[in-house]
C-alpha cells in the first residue's frame, strides 16, 4: 500500500501529482502540504513511506526542508525525492543530495518516471525498515546477551572471591595443620630423646653387661624410631623421608652407641637416593637398626675388624634392603624363625609389616641379610 507525501506550495501541482499517483498507484495513501513547516509536520506524525518535495517554495525552500527532515532521527529515514525544474543546473541537483535527497523528479514529471521512482523509493524504504527492525532486534539480543554475560560476570566475580577465601581458610588450616604436626613430631622426638637418655643413664650405673646390653640395644631401638621424627621436624616434610640420610644419621649414632671407630668395625652406606613415607620409613629404619646392631654384637669377636655394608635401592616399586658383613659365619642350619633372640624376632615381624620377606645368603667370608619388600607408587617417593 505505502503512504506518500508531495509537499508544494502551488496547490495546482499537488493536484496534478496526487492525480497521476492515485492513477498509477490507487491503493497508496496520499497527504499534502503546502509548506515546508507543515510537511515536516505531517511527515513527524505519519511516517510516509516517501516523500515528494519541491525545490522552490516561499519561506522555506526545498532545500531546508530536506536538511530539517533528515537531521530528525524519527523521519530521517524517509526516501526524498526532489521535484526540480526543468532547466535546474548540476549544482542545484549537487546542493540537493548534499541536503539528503535520494532521488530527483524533472518538472513536468513523466507519469512512468514518477511510478518507477516510487517503487525504488519503496523498495529502499521497506529494505530499510526490515534493516532498522533487524539493527533493533540485533540491539535487543546484544543488551540482554550483555546483561546475561554481566550476571555470569558479577556471579564469576563472586565465586573467584569465594574460593579465594576458600583458598586462604584452607591455607590457614593447612598452615595450622603443619604447625601441629610439627610440634607433634617434635614432642614425639623430645619424649623418645628423653627415654633414651633415661636408659643410656641406667646403663651406665649396671655393671651386669648383660643387663647393659640390652639396655643399649633398647636405646638403639628407641633412636631408630627417634631420628624419623626429628627428620620430618628439621625438613618440615610430614610425608617423606629421605632414606640415606636417616641411614647415615643412624650409623653415626650406633658407632657412638657401640664405640666402633675406623679401627674396629667399619660401616658403610651405599644406598641410593630413596625416600619413604612415615608407615614404611619406621619399620625399614628399625630393620636396618637391628641388622647392624646384631652384625656389630655377633660377627666381629674378640675385637675382630671388618666391615658392615648396608644398601638400599629400588626399581619400580620394588624395594631391596641388605645389610652385608665379612664377619665370622653363622651357625649351620641357621634359622631366624628358631632363634630366641628378640633382634631376628623383629626383624621378622616388620619384614612382615611391610608386606616383605627376608632371605639370608652366606658365602665364603661373607653374609646377607636381605629383605625386599614391594609398596604402591603412590605410597613411595624415588629420588
Amino acid at each position: 500500500m505505502g503512504k506518500i507525501l508531495i509537499i508544494d506550495d502551488q496547490q495546482d501541482n499537488l493536484v496534478a501529482i496526487k492525480a497521476l499517483l492515485i492513477n498509477y498507484r490507487p491503493n497508496c495513501q496520499i497527504f499534502t502540504a503546502q509548506s515546508g513547516v507543515a510537511g515536516i509536520e505531517i511527515a513527524q506524525k505519519e511516517l510516509p513511506d516517501t516523500i515528494l518535495l519541491d525545490i522552490i517554495m516561499p519561506g522555506m525552500d526545498g532545500y531546508e526542508v530536506c536538511q530539517k527532515l533528515k537531521s530528525d532521527e524519527m523521519i530521517k529515514h524517509i526516501p526524498v525525492i526532489m521535484l526540480t525544474a526543468i532547466r535546474t543546473d548540476i549544482s542545484s541537483k549537487i546542493r540537493g543530495l548534499d541536503a539528503g535527497a535520494d532521488a530527483f523528479l524533472t518538472k513536468p514529471i513523466e507519469p512512468n518516471e514518477l511510478s518507477a521512482q516510487i517503487n525504488v523509493m519503496l523498495r529502499i524504504k521497506d529494505a530499510e525498515d526490515k534493516l532498522r527492525a533487524e539493527k533493533v532486534s540485533l540491539e535487543s539480543v546484544v543488551l540482554n546477551r550483555t546483561k546475561e554475560l554481566r550476571e555470569i560476570n558479577e556471579k564469576l566475580k563472586l565465586e573467584i572471591t569465594e574460593r579465594k577465601q576458600a583458598e586462604e581458610q584452607i591455607r590457614e588450616n593447612l598452615k595450622e595443620k603443619e604447625i601441629m604436626l610439627k610440634e607433634i613430631h617434635h614432642r614425639v622426638k623430645n619424649n623418645l630423646q628423653i627415654m633414651s637418655s633415661l636408659l643410656r643413664l641406667q646403663s651406665a650405673k649396671i655393671n651386669d653387661e648383660c643387663i647393659s646390653e640390652i639396655l643399649n640395644e633398647s636405646q638403639s631401638r628407641i633412636q631408630s624410631m627417634s631420628i624419623v621424627h626429628e627428620m620430618m621436624y628439621q625438613n618440615q616434610d610430614f610425608v617423606r623421608i629421605d632414606m640415606k640420610c636417616y641411614i647415615n644419621t643412624l650409623i653415626n649414632f650406633l658407632i657412638l652407641l657401640y664405640h666402633q671407630n675406623d679401627e674396629g668395625v667399619k660401616i658403610i652406606d651405599n644406598s641410593k637416593n630413596v625416600q619413604l613415607d612415615l608407615n614404611r620409613a619406621i619399620p625399614c629404619g628399625m630393620i636396618i637398626n637391628e641388622l647392624i646392631s646384631n652384625a656389630i654384637k655377633h660377627a666381629f669377636p674378640d675385637g675382630r675388624k671388618g666391615e658392615i655394608e648396608i644398601q638400599l635401592k629400588t626399581s619400580s616399586n620394588r624395594f631391596n634392603l641388605s645389610v652385608r658383613d665379612d664377619g665370622i659365619a653363622l651357625p649351620p642350619g641357621f634359622k631366624p624363625s628358631e632363634v630366641d633372640s628378640l633382634g631376628m624376632m623383629l626383624i621378622s615381624d616388620l619384614t612382615n609389616q611391610l608386606e616383605g620377606s627376608l632371605k639370608i645368603i652366606q658365602g665364603d667370608g661373607f653374609k646377607i641379610f636381605e629383605v625386599d619388600f614391594v609398596i604402591h607408587q603412590d605410597k613411595r617417593i624415588e629420588g
